[in-house]
């Protein structure tokens, strides 16, 4: 007798991972309309390895008022993953940004979304609610992340809307950065010297650049 299915799983733990889908299923037929049960259901079949029961989910979820920038940004995701032609992808990302609740996974997703598609709603990034309600560090983690996808222009915009002053640490460090990516060297320059490792920065690129 086999004590593994043909793909080399444990029959005993086959027979529970079968169990629990037709469980899962069972309480998707009954909560449809129940947008959290919906969600978490998404992610139980996430869990299984199961992105297109995942999407019905959350499909569900939102369809009946799940309008958190979670369930959006997840639904962007899974549906990458389950092959779908992502027809509401742009949708999906501006729903994120027009959140004040979004994190910066949230943004981070919305932003990647826009620019792979290159949608107009990109340029205008940091008037949106959802970039607003990013905390200094996060802005400038995003404008690293934009830098190094070669979106000066958006980019920019993100740098420009972080002070100066309050801006200290890491956050600065990755700012300047950017900053030198755009040949606005001055600027950088009241970034880095904030910080002791910006100053190390700072004085590399001068000795690169016989200053």
């Amino acid at each position: 007798l086999r004590d593994t299915t043909p793909s080399g799983v444990p029959i005993d733990l086959a027979v529970h991972i079968d169990d629990l889908k037709k469980r899962l299923a069972a309480i998707e037929d009954n909560h449809r309309k129940d947008p959290e049960v919906m969600f978490r259901l998404s992610i139980a079949w996430e869990d299984l390895g199961d992105p297109e029961a995942a999407l019905r989910c959350l499909n569900a979820s939102i369809e009946h008022g799940d309008l958190r920038p979670e369930a959006f940004r997840r639904r962007i995701q899974l549906s990458r993953l389950a092959g779908d032609e992502q027809s509401h992808a742009v949708a999906d990302a501006t729903q994120i940004l027009s959140s004040g609740d979004a994190t910066y996974q949230d943004v981070l997703t919305a932003v990647t979304t826009l620019k792979r598609r290159d949608a107009p709603a990109l340029q205008g990034l940091t008037r949106l609610l959802g970039f607003q309600s990013l905390s200094i560090q996060d802005r400038a983690r995003l404008a690293e992340r934009l830098l190094a996808s070669d979106t000066l222009s958006v980019m920019s915009s993100v740098v420009d809307s972080i002070p100066v002053e309050g801006t200290d640490g890491e956050a600065a460090d990755h700012v300047g950065l950017c900053l030198m990516g755009l040949g606005r060297y001055d600027d950088a320059r009241s970034f880095f010297l904030r910080t002791a490792a910006g100053l190390e920065s700072l004085d590399a690129f001068h000795a690169f650049n016989g200053a």
